[in-house]
């Protein structure tokens, strides 16, 4: 598990995210650009992950509906982190 959560918290901090380790299998991270944020929950285990959303600043979320750049952000980490687990290091 650590080496799973230590892999998420790399690729996260690799593209601008600050990573958080809230609990053993949950970390926070969050991605300011100018005045914007986002905040989500990644929940992981030895066998997958998910990416919640948990906040944002400036992103016009109404509940259904949020600015773009938030779904390429975190389509972004989740990329860095797919990358990191397949690494040969996570194999």
């Amino acid at each position: 598990m650590a080496e799973v959560g230590n892999a998420i918290i790399k690729a996260g901090k690799g593209i601008g995210w600050e990573m958080h380790p809230k609990s053993t299998g949950c970390i926070i991270g969050t991605r300011y650009f100018r005045t914007h944020q986002a905040a989500v929950n990644i929940l992981y285990s030895r066998q997958d992950y998910t990416i919640e959303y948990r906040s944002s600043v400036n992103l016009k979320y109404d509940g259904t509906n949020i600015h773009r750049n938030y779904n390429e952000w975190v389509t972004y980490l989740s990329q860095a982190i797919d990358a990191a687990l397949a690494s040969a290091q996570y194999k």
